[in-house]
């Protein structure tokens, strides 16, 4: 924060630019250290692990246990429903008590990255004329808000012309668009880098 407003002077940007650096470094080492988990979870769906590396990243930074203000839960940051489905649609017994559903999302990272990884692939499966941004922008918001947003501007890309519009007046996004975008930065720098 700077106070008075405005940008921070040079120096500390380029500290809190470092740091940022360091952050990530970090998190993509973490969602490193999960391989094993993404490529079980990615296996039998056929999907890419660099992808569901990616989402773990901009969900959790790869930290086990993480809880959302939404109520979202562990590595991939899902929410009860979210899961229910998931583990429907891949035959998955799921606690029905509601503590014990959230205790293990938070908990068995396995569990959640393997409903993750169902749920994302659910999301391809039925993606209509969306693209893998859009797809992102669904698993971030939910399908429902995605289709209003579309409907409230006409299309897609009218959309994303609002959000980036929004962006560069310095105006309130809904954060959607920067979190795909930020997926696919890091499935490409997981695959860069070699390690998934």
């Amino acid at each position: 924060m700077v106070l008075g407003g405005g940008r921070a002077p040079a120096p500390l940007r380029g500290v809190l630019a470092y740091a940022h650096d360091m952050l990530e470094e970090r998190g993509l080492a973490n969602v490193e250290g999960h391989a094993a988990l993404l490529h079980e979870a990615c296996a039998d769906l056929g999907l890419s692990p660099h992808l569901l590396g990616g989402i773990m990243f901009a969900e959790s930074r790869g930290r086990s246990g993480q809880v959302s203000s939404a109520g979202a839960l562990g590595l991939m940051q899902l929410v009860p429903a979210a899961a229910r489905d998931a583990a429907r649609r891949i035959g998955q017994e799921l606690p029905t008590d509601d503590g014990e559903l959230r205790d293990s999302l938070l908990h068995d990272d396995r569990l959640n990255v393997r409903l993750g990884a169902a749920h994302v692939k659910w999301l391809l499966d039925n993606r209509g004329d969306w693209d893998l941004e859009a797809v992102l922008v669904s698993y971030n918001a939910g399908r429902a808000k995605l289709f209003r947003w579309i409907e409230e501007h006409g299309s897609y890309a009218s959309w994303v012309r609002s959000e980036e519009e929004a962006r560069a007046r310095g105006d309130r996004t809904t954060g959607s668009l920067a979190y795909a975008r930020q997926v696919l930065r890091a499935r490409d720098e997981l695959r860069e880098r070699g390690v998934l």
